[in-house]
Protein backbone atom coordinates (compact mmCIF):
# COMPACT_ATOMS: atom_id res chain seq x y z
CA UNK A 1 0.00 0.00 0.00
CA UNK A 2 2.97 2.13 1.06
CA UNK A 3 4.56 1.74 -1.95
CA UNK A 4 1.58 2.61 -4.18
CA UNK A 5 1.29 6.15 -2.81
CA UNK A 6 4.72 6.85 -3.26
CA UNK A 7 4.71 5.55 -6.73
CA UNK A 8 1.16 7.39 -7.44
CA UNK A 9 3.10 10.99 -5.80
CA UNK A 10 5.85 10.72 -8.42
CA UNK A 11 3.59 9.72 -11.02
CA UNK A 12 1.71 12.82 -10.34
CA UNK A 13 4.88 15.14 -9.56
CA UNK A 14 6.60 13.84 -13.23
CA UNK A 15 3.17 14.92 -14.97
CA UNK A 16 2.90 18.16 -13.35
CA UNK A 17 7.10 18.81 -14.24
CA UNK A 18 6.35 17.97 -17.66
CA UNK A 19 2.93 20.43 -17.84
CA UNK A 20 5.32 23.07 -16.55
CA UNK A 21 8.12 22.65 -18.98
CA UNK A 22 5.11 22.39 -22.10
CA UNK A 23 3.95 26.17 -20.91
CA UNK A 24 7.46 27.19 -20.57
CA UNK A 25 8.07 26.58 -24.30
CA UNK A 26 5.65 29.08 -25.06
CA UNK A 27 7.19 31.35 -23.25
CA UNK A 28 9.82 34.46 -23.38
CA UNK A 29 11.34 36.62 -21.40
CA UNK A 30 10.95 40.30 -21.28
CA UNK A 31 14.50 42.04 -20.08
CA UNK A 32 15.98 45.43 -19.85
CA UNK A 33 16.54 48.50 -17.70
CA UNK A 34 15.42 51.75 -17.15
CA UNK A 35 17.46 54.88 -17.05
CA UNK A 36 17.82 58.65 -16.98
CA UNK A 37 18.08 59.83 -20.70
CA UNK A 38 20.15 62.78 -19.61
CA UNK A 39 23.14 60.76 -17.55
CA UNK A 40 22.21 57.32 -18.96
CA UNK A 41 22.45 56.17 -15.16
CA UNK A 42 19.91 53.52 -13.62
CA UNK A 43 16.87 54.75 -12.99
CA UNK A 44 15.51 51.91 -9.87
CA UNK A 45 12.67 53.88 -8.55
CA UNK A 46 10.58 52.91 -12.13
CA UNK A 47 7.44 50.95 -12.14
CA UNK A 48 6.42 48.81 -15.25
CA UNK A 49 2.66 48.08 -16.26
CA UNK A 50 2.83 45.27 -19.18
CA UNK A 51 -0.83 44.75 -20.80
CA UNK A 52 -1.07 41.51 -23.12
CA UNK A 53 -2.72 43.05 -25.71
CA UNK A 54 -6.17 40.91 -26.69
CA UNK A 55 -6.44 40.10 -23.15
CA UNK A 56 -7.25 42.07 -20.05
CA UNK A 57 -4.06 40.30 -18.03
CA UNK A 58 -2.20 44.09 -16.75
CA UNK A 59 1.04 43.00 -14.96
CA UNK A 60 2.77 45.30 -12.76
CA UNK A 61 6.59 45.57 -11.03
CA UNK A 62 9.07 47.53 -9.95
CA UNK A 63 12.30 47.64 -11.48
CA UNK A 64 15.70 46.48 -9.28
CA UNK A 65 17.80 49.41 -7.25
CA UNK A 66 20.04 49.23 -10.87
CA UNK A 67 16.98 49.93 -12.77
CA UNK A 68 16.91 46.22 -14.47
CA UNK A 69 14.17 43.66 -15.04
CA UNK A 70 13.46 40.14 -16.29
CA UNK A 71 10.08 38.88 -16.73
CA UNK A 72 8.63 35.67 -18.18
CA UNK A 73 6.02 36.21 -20.30
CA UNK A 74 3.84 34.13 -22.51
CA UNK A 75 4.39 34.54 -26.43
CA UNK A 76 2.19 37.67 -27.75
CA UNK A 77 2.02 41.38 -28.44
CA UNK A 78 2.22 43.74 -24.85
CA UNK A 79 2.29 47.29 -24.64
CA UNK A 80 4.93 48.39 -22.08
CA UNK A 81 4.64 51.04 -19.77
CA UNK A 82 7.19 52.69 -17.67
CA UNK A 83 6.67 55.62 -15.32
CA UNK A 84 8.93 57.40 -12.54
CA UNK A 85 8.05 59.86 -10.07
CA UNK A 86 9.61 62.64 -11.91
CA UNK A 87 9.64 61.36 -15.50
CA UNK A 88 7.63 61.28 -18.55
CA UNK A 89 6.19 58.02 -18.65
CA UNK A 90 7.59 55.78 -21.67
CA UNK A 91 5.15 53.56 -23.77
CA UNK A 92 6.31 50.59 -26.05
CA UNK A 93 4.72 47.79 -28.16
CA UNK A 94 7.06 44.99 -27.85
CA UNK A 95 6.57 40.85 -29.33
CA UNK A 96 7.42 38.21 -27.15
CA UNK A 97 8.48 35.22 -28.59
CA UNK A 98 8.37 31.64 -27.36
CA UNK A 99 12.08 30.64 -25.92
CA UNK A 100 13.72 33.98 -26.68
CA UNK A 101 14.55 36.88 -24.82
CA UNK A 102 13.22 40.26 -25.74
CA UNK A 103 15.52 43.41 -24.07
CA UNK A 104 14.07 46.49 -24.26
CA UNK A 105 15.89 50.08 -22.56
CA UNK A 106 13.59 52.79 -21.61
CA UNK A 107 15.19 56.21 -20.91
CA UNK A 108 13.26 58.92 -19.41
CA UNK A 109 13.09 62.26 -20.11
CA UNK A 110 12.86 64.54 -16.73
CA UNK A 111 9.31 65.88 -16.54
CA UNK A 112 9.33 69.40 -15.79
CA UNK A 113 5.92 69.45 -14.49
CA UNK A 114 7.43 66.30 -11.98
CA UNK A 115 3.41 64.86 -11.75
CA UNK A 116 4.09 61.82 -14.00
CA UNK A 117 3.32 59.48 -11.13
CA UNK A 118 0.51 61.43 -9.91
CA UNK A 119 -1.23 61.23 -13.26
CA UNK A 120 -0.63 57.71 -13.70
CA UNK A 121 -1.67 56.70 -9.92
CA UNK A 122 -5.21 58.02 -10.67
CA UNK A 123 -5.67 56.19 -14.30
CA UNK A 124 -7.52 53.40 -13.41
CA UNK A 125 -5.65 50.41 -14.73
CA UNK A 126 -9.27 48.98 -16.98
CA UNK A 127 -9.09 52.27 -18.81
CA UNK A 128 -5.71 51.12 -20.26
CA UNK A 129 -7.00 48.03 -21.06
CA UNK A 130 -10.09 49.38 -22.90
Amino acid sequence: MRKTRTCTFVLILLCCLAAAQDDSKDQGTLSGAVARRASNSPLGSAMLYIHHEGTSELLSTRVGNVGQFEIPLPAGEYNVFVVAQGYAPECKKITIVPRKTEHFVARLNTDTEAESMEKIEKVDPDALIR
